[in-house]
């Protein structure tokens, strides 16, 4: 029974490192029988190493990393998630955590050839309803190439997620979710490409008026302030620029500082309010990860 079941209960992490929620996360119990819960054990120790990197601690979340690969090892490989096995699904967790920490120790080409991998395991998991590994990689990997100046590969990799070339087949895009198209929004504004731009912004306007949450960057892991596009269209139009709040004990808890304004002038709602996720109920984050986010 346990190879059928044990395996979903290690999804509850996945939603809160989406919505950025290192602090529940660091909080989190392990479970009293990892024998039993060895899936989540795994799980777990890799959520607490991306929240300990992202948080700065990346010595503890070496060990984690460490502590990750003894779990995974323990994992039988009779133990499945829907179609996909989880042996299979902690491999694209394993070449998350290395991009991570890699990224946080500036040795940036490693960590994107970590995501790539990453990238390329999560394509290659057999189809599934909801998705077998539900955080997108190419959220995570298109964000931290926009953070490093990397912008035509970040807009490659958002324009590929959304479907709006023929690079992936169709149950591999994600059309208009919200979190994609802040991403490729922005790397149209720094790269110039102002008509298509706007074309985006349209359908960004949209995505984000049903949006529960600000969403400022694809993925929680993009830490840094200030890309030249905002700072840019801020000094020509006197507009302010649109940065969230990404440090201190805000950022760790999952909130931003939300501006008035998008790039482009976009209304946002919860205009200059700081808007915690932790007033979204887990049952909705668990839905909007199961629909909004994979399109």
């Amino acid at each position: 029974m346990a190879d059928w079941l044990e395996g979903f209960l290690a999804m509850r992490v996945h939603v809160l490192i989406r919505f950025g929620r290192w602090d529940d996360i660091l909080d989190l119990p392990f479970p009293t029988d990892p024998e039993l819960y060895r899936v989540t054990t795994a799980m777990l120790h890799y959520a607490r190493g991306v929240a300990l990197s992202a948080t700065g601690a990346v010595d503890r979340a070496e060990a984690e990393q460490d502590d990750f690969r003894a779990a995974v090892r323990r994992v039988p490989g009779t133990r499945m998630l829907f179609n996909n096995t989880c042996s299979d699904i902690l491999a694209i967790a394993s070449a998350m955590l290395d991009g991570e920490l890699a990224y946080r120790k500036g040795e940036y080409d490693t960590a994107f050839a970590a995501l790539e991998r990453a990238v390329a395991l999560d394509d290659s998991l057999p189809y599934d309803e909801p998705w077998g590994w539900m955080q997108p990689t190419r959220h995570a990997y298109g964000a931290l190439l926009l953070e490093q100046g990397r912008v035509e590969q970040a807009e490659a990799v958002y324009r590929a997620d959304l479907g709006l070339d023929s690079t992936l087949p169709r149950p591999l895009q994600h059309p208009d979710n919200v979190w994609a198209l802040h991403g490729f929004h922005e790397c149209l504004l720094r790269t110039g490409k102002t008509g298509e731009a706007e074309i985006v912004a349209h359908r960004l306007r949209q995505a984000v008026a049903l949006a529960d949450v600000p969403v400022e960057s694809s993925c929680y892991c993009r830490l840094e302030t200030g890309p030249e596009a905002a700072v840019q269209e801020a000094a020509e139009t006197g507009r302010p620029a649109t940065e969230p709040a990404r440090d201190g004990p805000a950022r760790r808890q999952g909130r931003y500082a939300v501006s008035a304004r998008l790039d482009d002038g976009l209304e946002r709602p919860h205009a200059g309010e700081a808007v915690p996720v932790g007033r979204v109920p887990m049952r909705r984050l668990v839905l909007l990860l199961h629909s909004a986010e994979r399109g």
